[in-house]
């Protein structure tokens, strides 16, 4: 199994590349999270899972919310502080820590986030008992996605790697088998984890956000999975790791064709629970 703090360690410096959403869109998608969850800038009190880079945090924070952020990757932390040009403002709390190890009083928060962390999370239903325990009631937890839209040329491509980087990969093998033999980030992965969610009496609602279209290029793809290639090979040696990716590398050059650019449509997911009781910020 692959150590998470390392693995994020590892990408950190390169992350945000491989997660670039147009300006204007990225705009929207802030306006949607503030809309969704009723953000107070007077009151609310954000509590962030798995900060990363502060990709999401840093425009609020800007704004003036009071946010703590936690991560288990000290990197990626790192990369947050040179955005805020080594300045940690008053209104922002960071945390170099496990979701798992973090300690608040009760009810400390109105509002908990995360983006894409779940899936990272083996005991979800640990993660979700403190979530739980740190909303205050009528507070708000949002899980936010990526999610690819139909574009089954990438899709494709995505499929030969997983389909590679499984060998040996019990776990990676039996995702593989129930689903249709990709595990990129498709609306039903959304579905799937909601369903998680829902077996561990975290019932949630699924709302769709903004939608944008941005362009990728054979590097961009290549340079995406090289980034990631560890996150599902780290049972196989670095030579193995390094034969896998080569091989699919080949693949996609013989695949991609002469069009330089390919664009690919995205949309945000949200999954979404209220505490239930009483609102108070």
């Amino acid at each position: 199994m692959y150590n998470l703090s390392s693995y994020f360690d590892h990408v950190a410096n390169k992350y945000d590349e491989t997660r670039h959403i147009p300006e204007r869109s990225f705009q929207k998608i802030i306006d949607f999270i503030i809309d969704i969850t009723a953000l107070d800038i007077h009151h609310s009190k954000i509590l962030d899972i798995g900060v990363g880079t502060g990709r999401t945090a840093l425009p609020l924070v800007e704004m003036g919310y009071e946010y703590t952020g936690v991560d288990i990757s000290k990197n990626m932390l790192s990369q947050f502080l040179i955005k805020l040009g080594g300045h940690i403002p008053k209104n922002l709390t960071l945390l170099h820590q496990d979701l798992l190890d973090i300690h608040f009083l009760d009810k400390s928060f109105s509002h908990i986030f995360s983006y894409h962390v779940l899936y990272f999370i083996e005991e979800k239903s640990l993660l979700i008992e403190k979530i739980k325990r740190l909303l205050k009631d009528g507070g708000t937890y949002i899980h936010c996605d990526e999610i690819l839209l139909n574009n089954f040329y990438i899709d494709d491509l995505t499929k030969q790697w997983y389909m590679l980087a499984s060998q040996g990969n019990r776990k990676l093998e039996e995702m593989l088998a129930e689903s249709d033999g990709t595990i990129s980030d498709k609306e039903d992965v959304v579905y799937k984890l909601k369903s998680t969610l829902e077996q561990l009496h975290f019932k949630t609602e699924i709302i769709k956000g903004p939608k944008w279209i941005q362009k990728m290029s054979k590097s961009d793809l290549i340079s995406y999975f090289e980034n990631r290639r560890d996150i599902y090979t780290g049972h196989l040696t670095e030579a193995e790791r390094e034969r896998i990716f080569m091989e699919w590398k080949t693949i996609v050059d013989k695949k991609w064709g002469s069009t330089p650019e390919k664009f690919i449509r995205k949309q945000l997911y949200v999954l979404k629970f209220v505490k239930e009781g009483e609102h108070t910020c």
